[in-house]
């Protein structure tokens, strides 16, 4: 404390932050500094099964040191009550919680056994296999008690949730989203790009196809893509074409409203930027109207605007049915052409 006194570290605008997961050293630091102090809590482990965190007795990794050894039976997570976050804020300005404790990551079960399975088929039961599990208020509960939250640690190099199609930035987008003021990541530049596409209200569009059949559906909202990926409305999985849309209208002066229709005759989604289509898809059997799936710019006198790239629109029918899809790879175009499909041209513009 001596040598942050001496260098004028000694408010909460000083560009310094300690941080703990003991509890007594961070009251008696309260006493001595202005500087910023941080709790830090965790768990022993996410329950694939359950997608929630658990605690286990005198384990150090599930309750503060200065509990243990004191006898106290509560855990990090009696601290992340309502009650144990307004005991927090009287000596700590923020929480650093174990992302799971915010986010679980819940196990599929494809077999009907009730337990999670090996769905990647890498060997193990892991994050991999299952999808994200928003279960707490923890963020909520640490803001109406005035701290701030800053979960840990991200990386992009781990076994990811299937809801994040294989793409770290879709969990730093996930968390910004569940309104996280910061986070501890190993890769900063992968955070960082993340959080400016949210600001600049651009958003990556998942696309899943229907195994074994023909119908794709795609979307930008992250609770759709954990609901698809939990088979909760068929068995959908993410395929590898991805980009990025805009998330309202406002976002980008030029964007418009993409419409999603679903047809149950043959579970097609149809999407267009031309809304004489969606009236017409509309207008179908078995057509119901979605809404906008999301927000895109068409191409003006047939090229895209700089930092946008084009998106094909293909077709094929299947036993008298028509299928469509959108793909931002010249590579899966020209795959889908190979197989039969027709190129329509460009279906508008999007953010690669």
């Amino acid at each position: 404390m001596a040598m942050l006194d001496a260098e004028g570290y000694k408010s909460k605008a000083s560009p310094v932050i300690i941080k703990s997961f003991e509890i007594g050293n961070l009251q008696m630091l309260r006493g001595m500094t202005q500087v910023r102090l941080v709790q830090l809590l965790s768990a022993y482990d996410n329950d694939i099964h359950t997608g929630t965190p658990y605690y286990l007795p005198k384990d150090p990794d599930s309750a503060p040191w200065d509990w243990i050894a004191s006898g106290d039976t509560r855990n990090y997570g009696d601290m992340l009550t309502p009650a144990g976050l307004a005991n927090i804020a009287k000596y700590a300005d923020g929480i650093g919680p174990w992302k799971r404790q915010i986010l679980g990551v819940k196990g599929l079960d494809t077999n009907g056994d009730g337990k999670a399975d090996d769905v990647s088929g890498d060997g193990s039961i892991n994050e991999a296999d299952g999808v994200t599990n928003v279960f707490s208020t923890v963020v909520a509960d640490a803001h109406k008690a005035g701290l701030v939250v800053h979960p840990y640690t991200f990386r992009d190099d781990v076994p990811l949730a299937r809801d994040y199609t294989r793409d770290p930035a879709q969990e730093y987008r996930q968390l910004f989203a569940l309104g996280v003021d910061g986070l501890f990541t190993d890769f900063p530049d992968t955070a960082y790009n993340a959080r400016e596409a949210m600001v600049n209200g651009v958003w990556p569009a998942a696309e899943y196809n229907l195994r074994g059949t023909s119908a794709y559906f795609r979307t930008a909202n992250l609770n759709e893509s954990s609901v698809v990926a939990a088979n909760r409305v068929g068995p959908w999985e993410p395929t590898v074409d991805k980009f990025s849309v805009w998330t309202s209208p406002t976002d980008n002066i030029a964007a418009q409203a993409v419409c999603r229709i679903f047809n149950t005759n043959g579970s097609r989604h149809l999407f267009s930027i031309v809304a004489a289509e969606c009236t017409a898809w509309k207008a179908q059997a078995g057509a119901i109207d979605e809404g906008v799936a999301f927000y895109a710019v068409p191409p003006a006198g047939g090229a895209c605007p700089a930092n946008t790239k084009p998106v094909d629109r293909l077709r094929t029918s299947v036993g008298g049915l028509t299928y469509e899809r959108y793909v931002i790879s010249a590579a899966e175009s020209a795959s889908l052409v190979a197989k039969g499909w027709t190129r329509l041209g460009v279906g508008f513009c999007a953010a690669p």
